[in-house]
């Protein structure tokens, strides 16, 4: 029998299964290599990864746009086969939006980048799925849902994938999580992960007997930190890392350890104050957001269950209508209504989820 955190393991792997698998993820999830000005021969010999970030209404989820993140790829040896440009500054990500990133594989063109790091900036995403096709054109794919099935910092996104309906969490990564103050959630922080998208494609027995094989190396692995430089001193000619400098990680290594919880209450960062993320979604519960402590973001509206939840204080509290009229939340004052009168929130930016 699968403890809670299990059995959340298993609900995503179950959509991983029916989406991964090449029928749910829809052709124009995946990048697209014919757009970009490349000889056939260089498409053969490089890969291409898709990241995808978190929609928030019409504006986009605050904070979880942000800076593309580097990108290195290894084979199904573990070994460093390419990576993105790091010489031309790495751009951005809109929310909602997506950027497509060539893997340069000049250390071995042509082979599977079966394994993928991604390093976040000190300006945070919220990744909602990757997508990625081999030099050969096999597609792989991940979903961000994971990272809430890992116990990682996440939050709802709007992003529709597969043909099905399906919103995935977005997972935030962000390389200077610990700065804004919430030291008893630092253990839970991604600055970087490593994936194998194989692993999340082709199903072993490990995902019968122990679906926690999913949350840990080698099919994946959250980083805390890491000892790249993302420095132009670091790049060879052709603008990819120093291979001297690069290295596969495992769990053993130091930067990879779980950090011990600290005692300090958690603070919700100021950047969200003021937001608030309605949603008519039945998949996106209040009530479950608030519950959890590593959920992280905007003040959250689900209209499916009439609750309104406050990230600040974790308390949800139903909405008010005809038969509530106290020690509710009122969408139309935007404020508390309790028994000794109103608690106005600072709700200056609503916005919804259709």
């Amino acid at each position: 029998m699968a403890n809670p955190a299990g059995k959340a393991i298993l609900t995503v792997l179950g959509v991983f299964g029916s989406m991964v698998g090449f029928t749910g993820f829809l052709p124009n999830e995946f990048p697209n290599k014919e757009i970009h000005k490349v000889d056939r021969q260089q498409q053969a010999q490089d890969s291409m990864v898709r990241v995808v970030v978190g929609l928030n209404g019409v504006e986009g989820l605050t904070e979880a746009d942000g800076p593309i993140p580097a990108v290195v790829a290894f084979d199904e040896n573990k070994k460093y086969i390419g990576a993105s440009d790091w010489s031309r500054g790495f751009g951005s990500i809109g929310s909602g939006g997506y950027a497509d990133i060539w893997v340069s594989q000049k250390k071995g063109p042509g082979r599977q980048a079966t394994y993928l790091q991604l390093l976040g900036h000190n300006d945070g995403i919220c990744i909602a799925y990757i997508s990625q096709v081999w030099g050969d054109g096999t597609p792989r794919g991940w979903l961000g849902d994971m990272g809430q099935a890992c116990g990682k910092r996440y939050y709802y996104s709007n992003i529709v994938v597969g043909d099905n309906d399906h919103r995935p969490y977005c997972t935030w990564l962000n390389r200077d999580a610990g700065s804004d103050g919430s030291d008893k959630l630092e253990h839970i922080e991604a600055a970087a992960m490593q994936i194998h998208m194989e692993a999340f494609t082709n199903f072993t027995e490990d995902y019968n007997t122990d679906p926690g094989f999913y949350c840990r190396e080698p099919a994946m692995l959250f980083r805390r930190k890491f000892s790249y430089e993302l420095y132009h001193d670091d790049y060879e000619f052709d603008g990819l890392p120093d291979p001297g400098r690069i290295h596969f990680w495992y769990a053993t290594d130091a930067d990879s350890m779980p950090r011990k919880k600290r005692s300090l209450p958690p603070r919700r960062s100021s950047r969200f104050d003021g937001r608030l993320i309605t949603s008519v979604h039945g998949q996106h519960s209040a009530r479950q957001l608030c519950e959890n402590d590593h959920s992280y973001g905007p003040d959250f509206v689900s209209y499916a269950e009439n609750v309104f939840c406050d990230m600040g204080t974790r308390e949800h509290w139903p909405l008010c209508d005809g038969s509530v009229e106290d020690e509710c939340y009122s969408m139309a004052t935007r404020s508390l209504v309790t028994r000794s009168g109103y608690v106005k929130r600072s709700h200056v930016r609503v916005e919804s989820w259709d």
